[in-house]
């Protein structure tokens, strides 16, 4: 995430420094000591260009300030917020700034059972997602989700790279005798 990206060059690269000028000072031979100050310029050099200047779709970067942008303009109070793979709720509070409840899940199983509780007084579901992650592949949380509400909206960012897409699906939850649930 990019949000991670000063943390990286004000904590590792000066931690690594240390490291490797303890191993040159511990090194007889000057040439382990060239090499190694080499790798760290070079591949801290290539990963910061490539990071902060490729192109979007080369990097892969998912647009969550899109997809919270989207969610923020749509969202009400009465909404329940599902994201999942639950690792990207650090880059999804990031960009929210609406009153609605939050829910982490990386479960899919029995997952409509499992929300009873956090439903009570909800009129929609917003599952805010990236489909192409290992764990939303696996879980299929969207489709549990299809199967007991109806999709009323529905937003997938666009991104060269499919695992970097978010999908985001509005669900309306019926009330109490007149839906499937």
């Amino acid at each position: 995430f990019r949000i991670y990206n000063f943390k990286y060059f004000l904590f590792l690269v000066p931690a690594l420094a240390i490291i490797y000028g303890h191993i040159i000072a511990k090194k007889p031979r000057r040439a382990a000591a060239y090499f190694l100050i080499i790798m760290l310029l070079a591949g801290n050099t290539y990963s910061y260009a490539l990071y902060n200047f490729a192109p979007d779709d080369y990097y892969g970067n998912a647009n969550w300030k899109l997809a919270c942008n989207y969610i923020n303009q749509r969202s009400e109070p009465g909404d329940l917020i599902i994201v999942s793979p639950s690792m990207f709720y650090t880059v999804f509070n990031l960009y929210y700034r609406g009153d609605a409840q939050l829910k982490l899940l990386d479960s899919g199983k029995d997952v409509v059972s499992n929300l009873n509780d956090s439903l009570k007084g909800k009129k929609r579901i917003i599952l805010c997602f990236v489909p192409y992650h290992v764990i939303s592949t696996q879980e299929k949380i969207d489709l549990e989700l299809n199967r007991a509400y109806p999709v009323i909206d529905m937003l997938e960012s666009r991104n060269f790279y499919p695992r970097n897409r978010i999908r985001l699906l509005f669900y309306q939850i019926p009330e109490k005798g007149t839906g499937t649930h």
